[in-house]
């Protein structure tokens, strides 16, 4: 049954490789196993542009066959590193990196088999993101996130949101997290003392997680204010708030990965996921406390 609607699914994603729907849960695992959690043997992946790095040899090879002299290629192979540095410092200037987090991925499908009994109606309203990072139209304005161009580096920040599962647990409990993502291309230009100019780019990374839970005050107390602003620290930002007749409890975690991985790292198929470890953060800490425990 799931092979069908996937099928119909993937019609609709095309290209975009962004989907939303409200699916059981068997469902999401399969759909990112399939489509996002994909293993590589390898992460070499071909792209035609490479060809313009064998110009030069292809050349070689033509004058060689036609008998010319071999003081007319050497021209050729001296000049060859050259060019080589010249076009892969172009071609990474107009390079558009995906960094798909699939450790993210893998960690939201490990969180939603841990609460697969917990959830009301076995459903999950999700909102997934998996398509290249660097779009013009995920670009944010340096300035709006602490980002001042100086004489030398200027950046490219770029935000997508990668997913956004909301569901309701079987006691009312109303639960949203999400997973924001900034990738910050960074470019940095200076001048030599021999007066060569020398541009270098790197990549920074931001991971924004968030995990929401409403509440009803008639099964649950939470603490106030105060009490939560104490059990932030340098990794878990808590919050709580009463709202319309209902208790909010927001925890926010954020990480700074020196690298995104492409493909699925074994070591961290058995780890517990982020979500999993706020949930737990919140209930060691009785943020939340069901009033048949009072």
């Amino acid at each position: 049954m799931f092979e069908n609607i996937l099928k119909q699914d993937l019609q609709r994603i095309g290209k975009t490789k962004k989907f939303k729907a409200k699916r059981p849960i068997e469902y999401w695992i399969i759909f990112l196993k399939k489509n996002v959690l994909k293993r590589s043997k390898s992460s070499f992946k071909f792209n035609p542009q490479q060809l313009l790095f064998f110009i030069p040899v292809v050349i070689i090879v033509i004058m060689f066959l036609k008998g010319v002299d071999g003081e007319d290629i050497f021209p050729i192979l001296f000049f060859y590193p050259f060019y080589y540095i010249f076009l892969f410092l172009i071609l990474n200037n107009y390079k558009k990196y995906k960094f798909v987090p699939v450790d993210a991925f893998q960690d939201l499908a490990k969180f939603i088999i841990a609460i697969k009994g917990d959830v009301h109606k076995n459903l999950i309203n999700l909102r997934i993101d998996y398509s290249p990072i660097e779009h013009e139209n995920n670009l944010l304005d340096p300035t709006k996130i602490g980002l001042v161009t100086r004489k030398g580096t200027s950046y490219k920040p770029y935000k997508v949101e990668r997913y956004n599962a909301q569901f309701t647990m079987k006691d009312g409990t109303v639960c949203t997290t999400s997973l924001n993502q900034i990738s910050i291309k960074v470019k940095t230009t200076k001048r030599r003392s021999s007066g060569k100019i020398k541009t270098k780019y790197k990549h920074k990374h931001k991971f924004f997680y968030a995990l929401t839970l409403k509440l009803n005050p008639a099964n649950y107390d939470i603490i106030n204010a105060h009490e939560a602003i104490k059990l932030s620290n340098n990794k878990y930002q808590v919050a709580v708030t009463t709202i319309n007749n209902a208790h909010f409890v927001k925890l926010k975690y954020k990480s700074k990965p020196s690298a995104i991985a492409s493909v699925l790292r074994p070591q961290l198929k058995h780890s517990k996921s982020a979500v999993t470890e706020m949930l737990t953060y919140l209930t060691n800490n009785k943020v939340m406390i069901q009033q048949q425990l009072k």
